[in-house]
């Protein structure tokens, strides 16, 4: 025998117990296969069920979100409303405050006027009286009367 066939022969020895090693893994892994199989055939049993109940969970929280959309919408639309009519009414506000500004400055105006006007028919009323008074006076004094 030739190294060669010997060689062929160790190498086709080593094939046969590399087979017979996986084919008893393989055999002894059986069992766990099994068990793994019925696992998931329990799983699938379970997630069927879980479907079944999940299914309304989700229709109604795809409600509720709707739900939740169209009120907070509801909602910017009011606050967006409101803060026109906040924006509307302090227009108002300034306009009024303008307005009012204006006329007082107006009255003041004309309270100034009437107040020249009353102190210069004062002045001259009192001036008119202390005129009357001096020429009666002097009418008296040439007469020679006593004041009354």
């Amino acid at each position: 025998m030739d190294a060669l066939y010997i060689l062929g022969i160790i190498g086709l020895v080593m094939w046969i117990a590399l087979v017979a090693a996986i084919l008893v893994g393989l055999v002894r892994l059986l069992p766990t296969f099994r068990r793994i199989d019925r696992v998931m055939d329990r799983l699938d049993k379970i997630l069927g069920r879980a479907e079944g109940r999940v299914e309304p969970t989700l229709d109604r929280l795809e409600r509720v979100t709707d739900d939740v959309q169209f009120v907070t919408g509801s909602l910017r639309m009011d606050v967006e409303a409101v803060g026109r009519t906040v924006e509307h009414a302090t227009d108002s506000v300034e306009n009024v405050l303008r307005m009012a500004e204006r006329r007082a400055a107006e009255l003041n105006g004309l309270l100034e006027v009437v107040q020249e006007e009353a102190e210069d028919t004062f002045l001259s009323t009192a001036s008119v009286l202390r005129a009357i008074r001096g020429a009666r006076g002097r009418e008296r004094k040439r007469s020679g009367r006593r004041p009354a």
